[in-house]
């Protein structure tokens, strides 16, 4: 439920002004240790709760109190107005501390000290996170919180309302791992290799170094050297540390840091829906702010640890629609001085191949009959690939790479000019043709079909993707897809339309109550859900009734209809 306050309440027990039960947008943003917001876009209704959308009010909304700051962060085109509010821990900015000392404190008195001129909020339970000292000198409690205490204690924010603590981390290590090696609709990914390095030159105080305990060298390699394309050196300083022994280990401290990129991954649940890969990252959407997970990046070879640092969620229907997985602890990467002249680094792009691939010699060759187009190793990959030819013809498009004339024999039992398409690549490879070269695979006018044991046999056509199953006789299309309708008031029917690709299929559908709205703030819930009245698979709808029986004690002695509720709904096929 979405509600909004006078800007002076105090007791949030209640409805407040208005139930905001028709907005048409509401998704609150959570960034770990910087901002929380929300965002609310509302129809201007007949019923004028949108009046109540004014500057300085507060807005409830998944039990989050959000401000609206100024009159003028309200935005209308004359049919709705839109508002971003901030979280009510930002009531703090307000307030200003001349000079505040929190000296040989733990966090929680720190954070007690900072707070203390504005007697609304509290400290909750916060980690013991040692003793330190700040100053908090013309500055707000808010400044105080992010500038002293936050890096001081190594702590991170936990805001609950009113209530504030600190925690040595938020969320919890879920062991979860997710490999990561190309790309899928909804998941971005974002690796930053600006601060990495392999090897690393370590200097200590006065010029120390390490050549004596290090073998004559000065420089130590990571154990992960030879999942780069090419060597990257940085030079590293300990100004605090002169003893060779010492240096050392401090400098192999920091693999598994600095020589993995800094990883950012926004997943968009949205999008991601509408993708096979779903099931692989559903589970994320019942994730917390600082849970961690282990990312392996197939393509580099490394493993990166990541953790929950943004979170997007639609306060209408309570579902996370994007979270931001990333590195939320800052790298070192005010420790790196200088990198080696002798080193050609393009951070736009990570070549994904070695770089003493041997060159080949590329001849073409074309006349009015054919193109032909052959390429012939040299150097070091004579062992692996003796020759390799691209021919187009009139009635035919064959790829070949031989590698030993038993190989060659093979193709030419198999490979007839009635056969239109042939690719081989290496003997211990791939070898995929068409046209009774593989009976597993079937290439014809309805589309792609696939063998598998017995009569199972997967399908890709003009109408969609589909798995059919012998033993039952049943087809699987792999599709999903989630919906809801806002705002249907109660005893009314809704008609739903699937999309098409649903239509005509054997799809399975389910659908619950969302959030329900009163029709009175004093109105007493008796029951609400949603039933089924009609449906038709072969035009993709169906219709679903919305039931809201409450009752106002003050005025009514028996409960009525009246309300409206949200109607969630979920089909897969």
């Amino acid at each position: 439920m979405i509600n909004i306050y006078d800007a002076n309440t105090t007791d949030f027990g209640n409805n407040g002004l208005a139930v905001l039960n028709e907005a048409k947008l509401c998704v609150s943003t959570y960034e770990m240790n910087k901002t929380r917001s929300l965002e609310l876009e509302y129809p201007i209704d007949k019923r004028g709760k949108y009046l109540n959308i004014v500057g300085l009010n507060i807005i409830r909304a998944g039990g989050q109190l959000y401000r609206i700051p100024l009159q003028n962060n309200i935005q209308s085109d004359g049919c709705t107005v839109t508002v971003t509010a901030n979280h009510i821990f930002y009531d703090l900015n307000n307030d200003f501390n001349e000079d505040t000392r929190a000296e040989n404190k733990s966090v929680t008195d720190a954070l007690k000290i900072a707070i203390a001129i504005n007697p609304k909020f509290g400290v909750g339970t916060c980690d013991n996170l040692g003793l330190n000292t700040a100053y908090f000198v013309s500055e707000s409690p808010t400044a105080g919180i992010y500038n002293k205490i936050l890096p001081l204690w190594k702590g991170e924010l936990d805001c609950n309302n009113f209530i504030i603590s600190v925690k040595s981390r938020l969320g919890k290590d879920t062991g979860r791992l997710i490999s990561y090696g190309k790309d899928i609709d909804g998941f971005t990914q974002h690796l930053d290799w600006s601060n990495v390095a392999t090897r690393i030159k370590v200097t200590g105080k006065d010029g120390a170094k390490i050549d004596l305990v290090n073998g004559g060298s000065s420089y130590l390699v990571s154990p992960l050297v030879n999942n780069y394309p090419f060597i990257i050196t940085k030079e590293i300083k300990f100004d605090q540390i002169e003893d060779a022994t010492e240096l050392k280990n401090a400098g192999l401290a920091l693999w598994g840091t600095i020589d993995k990129p800094t990883v950012n991954y926004t997943i968009n649940f949205i999008d991601l829906s509408k993708t096979i890969e779903y099931a692989k990252f559903k589970d994320l959407l019942f994730w917390e702010m600082g849970d961690s997970v282990i990312i392996r990046h197939k393509i580099f070879k490394v493993d990166l640890t990541a953790r929950v640092i943004k979170i997007k969620k639609n306060e209408i229907t309570g579902v996370i629609e994007e979270i931001e997985l990333g590195q939320f602890k800052d790298n070192i990467s005010d420790r790196f001085n200088q990198m080696d002249s002798n080193i050609a680094y393009n951070q736009a792009a990570i070549v994904e191949t070695k770089a003493d691939l041997a060159t080949t010699k590329t001849t073409v060759f074309q006349n009015e009959e054919e193109i032909r187009l052959s390429a012939i190793a040299v150097d070091d990959l004579t062992g692996r690939v003796d020759d390799a030819e691209l021919l187009i013809t009139a009635k035919a498009i064959t790829s070949t790479v031989r590698t030993s004339q038993e190989y060659i024999d093979d193709l030419g039992e198999k490979i007839t000019e009635e056969q239109s398409s042939t690719i081989a690549q290496t003997a211990a490879n791939v070898k995929i043709g068409f046209n009774k070269i593989s009976n597993i695979v079937n290439v014809d006018e309805l589309g792609i079909t696939v063998s598998h044991a017995g009569e199972d046999y997967t399908h890709m056509g003009a109408d969609g993707f589909k798995k059919h199953v012998g033993s039952t006789n049943m087809d699987y299309n792999y599709l999903l897809f989630k919906g809801f309708v806002s705002n249907v008031e109660s005893l009314s029917t809704v008609r739903i339309q699937l999309p098409s690709e649903f239509i005509g299929k054997n799809y399975l559908l389910s659908w619950w109550t969302g959030n329900i709205f009163p029709a009175n703030p004093t109105d007493l819930l008796f029951s609400a859900n949603a039933e089924m009245t009609a449906e038709n698979r072969a035009e993709g709808w169906f219709e679903v009734k919305a039931n809201m029986l409450v009752r106002n004690p003050e005025t009514e002695g028996a409960p009525d209809w009246r309300g409206s509720m949200n109607i969630l709904y979920r089909v897969t096929a």
